[in-house]
């Protein structure tokens, strides 16, 4: 989603100094306002000084794209973390309608063709983190423990928490010239279970990565990761990082054993 703006316009002959915000305007010119200080225009002191300049014209503030009426600016200031989203579409009564946001985010318009979104509330779907597997000393044909560690077991797998993709993979390891498979398994440790490979050929690291999904995971899943060695090179002190995505906003408690 596009970043957007706070140009404060000033309509008047005459300079205007907005004390709470520490900022003046000139006259018949603009500022815009850094991210870092949107706050400081958001304050109940700063909105009370602008209040009666935004009704009577000689303040005017532009989202990046729009001059905003009075009302408008006034929400626009007190939630400096939430976009409005215009629909200029035929309106039917009784329709609801929902609008598709870039990261997971999405917005409903009831029928007035105006809705508000909060970019920084509730929405898990998109976000990233990370999930690391090591094991201590030589590495050929054994199963990482997800923090560092050299007790790494196949009983010791990752235990997901989200609904996810996984779209980075990276080996390192303390050797040069590896061969070896990093295979990844879901709830098992057999060859059905083996979900995806990443081969490592004659490398120290190595890594992939991809717009969509490697593969994929489940809340309550069980993620394991095997190195299995490849002729005879050994690799020492592996790390194994996935980046994962959330797929959607699902949350909740569950366990297994």
């Amino acid at each position: 989603m596009a970043a957007f703006k706070k140009i404060i316009k000033n309509t008047t002959g005459a300079d205007i100094e907005i004390r709470e915000a520490g900022r003046l305007i000139p006259a018949l010119g603009q500022i815009e306002v850094d991210p870092i200080r949107y706050l400081y225009w958001s304050t109940p002191e700063t909105i009370t000084e602008l209040t009666p300049l935004l009704n009577a014209g000689d303040i005017v503030i532009n989202d990046g794209t729009n001059d905003l009426t009075a009302a408008e600016a006034l929400r626009f200031l007190e939630y400096p973390d939430r976009v409005t989203i215009k629909d200029s579409g035929t309106k039917v009564a009784g329709i609801v309608k929902t609008i598709n946001i870039a990261g997971g985010l999405s917005a409903v318009d009831d029928g007035d063709g105006q809705v508000t979104l909060q970019t920084g509330g509730g929405a898990i779907e998109g976000r990233t983190f990370q999930v690391l597997f090591f094991s201590n000393g030589n590495t050929a044909n054994k199963w990482l423990f997800h923090l560092p560690t050299s007790d790494a077991t196949d009983q010791l797998p990752y235990y997901n928490w989200w609904n996810v993709e996984v779209f980075g993979i990276s080996f390192s390891n303390k050797n040069a010239n590896i061969n070896c498979d990093i295979e990844f398994y879901i709830n098992g440790t057999n060859n059905p279970a083996k979900i995806y490979t990443l081969q490592v050929r004659d490398s120290k690291f190595a890594h992939q990565t991809t717009l969509t999904s490697l593969f994929t995971a489940d809340i309550g899943d069980l993620i394991s990761c095997y190195i299995r060695k490849v002729g005879n090179s050994t690799p020492s002190s592996v790390e194994v990082d996935m980046g994962l995505r959330i797929r959607d906003n699902t949350v909740g408690s569950g366990s297994s054993n």
